[in-house]
């Protein structure tokens, strides 16, 4: 195979974030596409759990890097962030990278500090969003954490966005327009193969089994981390309002994080215990197409998104997605591939109730969402933009 970026032969590149599934869920047909470039490419994540799950090794391995593990928190508390950058810039000194790559918040602040003062020569951010776009920080935390979100994009070669929506937001906050790139995302390449492949029986899995979720059950469902944006507390209180009407409705959240007791007690506290389900099973690709297929519609009332993949892949796998009809969501999901709904518990109450309703207008929506997520995201574009980018800057520095 000819190298479409011959510059990239040998260099050594990190992929960098606290938590390793972040590396493995939206890095991996990047990760590929590097090793397909002949990258030296190297994996840097938290040996402690994050979200509950430690690093995979064997996963990281099989994406065709080398998976380093160091201590590090995935906090954003002051003591925490020095102690993350010093460990940091010791692994980079002794690494000798080419170009060091973060993700996430933290990993966006300590990673980039240290690979600077470890003179890495080309340092990239990918800033799938803005942590002074998160609504529920009070107005002096969102100045605070704007300021320094655009300090360290100063002080990058590149940052690379996902959307329109997080784009807009860093140019306002001052980002450097010359060095930002919207490379939007591509879909797990696993997933789009399964995609292909004719669905299995439609509640085989185990955990549905378990729940007692069959035929007869309208399903729906979600595939998130439980976090307080991911509003899924909104989604439990528009359960209430459908199960009173069509009681045959039940529930599903596959996800892990820190609102899961929360939204628990949500659960019981509305007498939902018995339609309303969240599971932490952690599931093969083939089990989360699976998954996925077993939904008649994927409802998630999310707050903010700096894309919203999972809308992204509810559509490749033919789910109807019912959508918030906020930025940068409605750049993913639009009117002819699902319902985009006010982010309320009685919009995604009522569109829910319209669904069961309409089953031929919900088959064309199906189709239409099918088609446009391989045609959009069923490829590498978003990895190539990023690859070329990385010529671009390393040329600048001498180094291509």
């Amino acid at each position: 195979m000819t190298n479409l970026f011959p510059d990239l032969v040998g260099k050594r590149i990190v992929h960098a974030a606290t938590s390793a599934n972040m590396l493995s869920a939206f890095g991996r047909v990047m990760a590929t596409r590097m090793v397909e470039e002949q990258v030296d490419l190297h994996f840097l994540a938290s040996s402690e759990p994050i979200y509950n799950r430690p690093a995979d090794l064997v996963e990281l391995s099989q994406m065709g890097g080398k998976p380093i593990t160091i201590p590090l928190e995935n906090s954003l508390h002051p003591l925490n962030l020095i102690r993350n950058t010093y460990r940091l810039w010791q692994k980079f000194r002794q690494l000798k990278p080419d170009i060091v790559h973060t993700r996430g918040a933290v990993m966006g602040i300590v990673g980039r500090i240290a690979a600077r003062i470890s003179r890495v020569p080309v340092v990239v951010h990918h800033q799938d969003d803005l942590h002074s776009r998160e609504e529920r920080l009070s107005p002096l935390k969102r100045r605070i954490s704007g300021h320094v979100e655009a300090w360290l994009a100063r002080r990058s070669d590149h940052t690379f966005v996902v959307s329109d929506a997080v784009a807009f937001a860093a140019e306002d906050l001052g980002f450097p327009a010359s060095r930002l790139t919207n490379v939007g995302h591509d879909l797990n390449q696993s997933l789009v193969s399964l995609s292909r492949i004719a669905p299995a029986q439609h509640r085989s899995l185990k955990a549905l089994q378990r729940l007692g979720i069959d035929e007869t059950h309208f399903l729906v469902g979600a595939v998130t981390r439980l976090e307080a944006h991911k509003g899924i507390d909104t989604l439990i209180d528009a359960a209430g309002m459908v199960h009173a009407k069509a009681p045959h409705t039940r529930f599903l959240v596959r996800g892990r994080g820190p609102e899961k007791v929360r939204l628990i007690a949500q659960i019981d506290r509305l007498g939902l215990s018995e339609v309303f389900h969240i599971i932490e099973d952690w599931v093969t690709d083939e089990e989360l197409v699976t998954l996925y297929r077993s939904f008649d519609v994927f409802a998630l009332p999310t707050r903010r998104e700096g894309f919203g993949m999972a809308f992204a892949e509810a559509m490749l796998l033919g789910v109807v997605p019912i959508a918030p009809n906020i930025p940068p969501v409605n750049e993913v999901v639009s009117e002819k591939t699902g319902l985009l709904v006010p982010p309320t518990s009685q919009g995604f109450a009522e569109a829910i109730l319209w669904a069961m309703e309409n089953g031929l207008a919900m088959q064309e929506l199906r189709d239409n969402a099918t088609y446009a997520a391989l045609n959009r995201w069923g490829g590498s574009r978003a990895a190539d933009k990023v690859l070329a980018t990385y010529c671009d800057l390393l040329a600048q520095k001498g180094r291509g």
